[in-house]
């Protein structure tokens, strides 16, 4: 039985070692800077490959905010530049960011699990993604922020998490895989509220 444990954590550290370096960040931002109640903007992330080496992994998103009374996020597409497989939609993962937190990913010496008032939602791409061993190359993938119709005017902050979803082998999203964050950033707008 030990010895299946150990090659069974040697497994996950070659998949760790292999996916280590697909995709960075190289910007986030929510493309207007005020919106109307009502209204939406896309959040969005440009990311390139960080090796050129040919890797290949489940790459994830999450978009979160600190005023769920003011604005709610929106499914993300992955590629809408047309690069490394996109566009397609991304799969929402309710388990994505508790999971993550446990794991503690990190990024820039930034840690995921001291984010903290935030509320979360995780999409991941619905197959593999590869670099192509192409770091010159980017990918752009655009999420959405939608101001509810009743909100007030009001501040809310918008992060974005990117990374690599490496699974222990059961297909499911849980503490027991590791995340590989390659970039997280925060960034803001501002609701024009409904009574204003």
């Amino acid at each position: 039985m030990k010895k299946k444990t150990a090659v069974v954590a040697l497994v996950g550290v070659l998949a760790l070692l292999s996916t280590s370096c697909l995709f960075s960040m190289q910007g986030f931002a929510v493309l207007k800077g005020q919106i109307k109640a009502g209204e939406k903007t896309t959040a969005q992330f440009i990311l390139h490959p960080s090796s050129t080496d040919k890797l290949k992994g489940f790459q994830f998103v999450l978009l979160g905010t600190d005023r769920t009374d003011a604005i709610k996020t929106l499914r993300p597409v992955w590629g809408t530049n047309g690069a490394f497989g996109g566009p397609v939609k991304m799969l929402g993962s309710s388990a994505l960011p508790g999971a993550m937190a446990i794991a503690d990913c990190t990024s820039g010496g930034i840690s995921f699990s001291d984010l903290s008032g935030f509320t979360w939602k995780g999409y991941l791409t619905p197959n593999e993604v590869g670099n192509r061993g192409k770091p010159a190359k980017q990918v752009i993938v655009q999420g959405g922020v939608k101001a509810l119709a009743d909100s007030d005017d009001a501040l809310a902050n918008i992060a974005g998490v990117t990374g690599v979803w490496v699974d222990d082998g059961d297909g499911l999203v849980n503490s027991a895989d590791s995340f590989l964050c390659t970039g997280i950033a925060i960034t803001n707008v501002f609701v024009k509220g409904a009574a204003a």
